[in-house]
């Protein structure tokens, strides 16, 4: 519930239900994404997971509106999406100072102009957060000492908002506040603090997310069709009843309302992991087309490699099932593992006597890299 978002040494971004929750609009989610992703500018982290040349700020909230693959189908994909890739480590979570802040601040308002979106935001963000500190202290102090005020930093990006949007209320970021909330709240507490609320999507959504939390398969689903009535997408509706219908053993079910998702629009490496994830359940090595199709999208999301590996392992296909082994742990670091993992897959190469030269070609580069590495 804590107000907080960071960017760590390994480039993620983490978000905390709490500011989510306190935020009123997309603009502001989007604004303090903005400014975490200034961080990583300005610390030349922007590598990998973090691009904004090829990630638009703007689709975030709609990324993660769908990540109800948290509550069943693929756990750890959902997280993936949330944390920006691998699970981030708290302690490692960078200390800014000021002029670091002041930075990210400037960064923030050139990503946001870049990406059409109204800097305005992220200053009824930092007005928020100064209304929250006058709730601990007489005065807003200096955040830990490395943090401007948030009156100033309110101050200074509104001197900078050239054009400020007219406020709107935003039915998607509503929607998807209600599903965070209901992704990290208990069921009982979820359901306690919505059933009075005014109907709304995000209020049924809520709901059938408690409901399938607490295995009320028909409540749940009750509840989603009313949220898709009153203005829930179809894309998500799909989505999240698929992810319903697996959490539920219904796999066949669950890819049909997937499919029915990605007609509908929804083109995320979440929604193909979560497709491959169903077929995997009923052991169909169709899993395998749609593992290497979400990661062709995200390659990030190294857990991907591993599910490849077990498809191609329970189809008796070992050196491939090695070589994504290696593939796995050589992403993750370990490097004693994939050297290992590839000495398997060269011993079962020779076993197999197939005649796959792609496949060998790329057990050759593999030895070659780990061979120019240890040099």
């Amino acid at each position: 519930d804590q107000i907080n978002a960071f960017a760590t040494n390994e480039k993620d971004i983490v978000i905390y239900s709490g500011l989510i929750d306190k935020s009123t609009n997309v603009e502001q989610v989007q604004g303090i994404l903005a400014h975490e992703l200034g961080h990583l500018v300005a610390q030349h982290h922007v590598k990998t997971r973090v691009k904004q040349s090829q990630m638009g700020i703007s689709t975030i909230t709609g990324a993660v509106l769908g990540v109800g693959a948290v509550i069943a189908g693929a756990p750890q994909a959902g997280y993936a999406a949330i944390l920006g890739g691998s699970a981030a480590d708290m302690s490692q979570a960078l200390a800014y100072s000021r002029e670091h802040e002041n930075e990210a601040d400037s960064i923030a308002l050139q990503l946001l102009k870049k990406s059409e979106i109204s800097a305005k935001g992220l200053a009824d963000f930092f007005a928020i957060l100064q209304r929250e500190e006058r709730n601990f202290y007489r005065t807003s102090p200096e955040f830990l000492n490395t943090h401007p005020s948030s009156s100033r930093r309110k101050d200074f990006i509104r001197a900078n908002v050239l054009v400020a949007l007219d406020e709107k209320k935003d039915q998607e970021f509503e929607i998807f506040k209600a599903k965070v909330s209901a992704l990290t709240k208990k069921p009982a507490k979820t359901i306690s603090s919505y059933s009075l609320k005014q109907d709304s999507a995000g209020k049924s959504l809520a709901l059938a997310v408690a409901y399938n939390y607490q295995g009320l398969f028909k409540d749940s689903k009750k509840e989603l069709a009313k949220s898709r009535k009153l203005g829930l997408a179809g894309k998500w509706y799909y989505d999240i009843l698929g992810q319903f219908e697996y959490e539920n053993a219904k796999f066949e079910n669950s890819i049909e309302s997937y499919q029915k998702s990605a007609k509908s629009g929804n083109d995320s490496w979440i929604l193909d992991f979560q497709i491959a994830e169903s077929y995997y359940s009923l052991k169909n090595k169709k899993a395998l087309d749609y593992f290497l199709k979400a990661i062709s999208k995200f390659e990030y999301f190294y857990y991907t490699y591993k599910r490849i590996a077990d498809v191609y392992a329970d189809h008796k296909e070992m050196t491939k099932a090695y070589y994504y082994l290696t593939l796995y742990s050589a992403k993750t670091d370990d490097e004693k593992g994939a050297k290992r993992y590839l000495a398997l897959a060269q011993k079962q190469y020779k076993q197999e006597n197939t005649e796959d030269l792609i496949l060998k070609q790329q057990l050759d580069d593999l030895e070659l890299f780990f061979s120019k590495k240890s040099k």
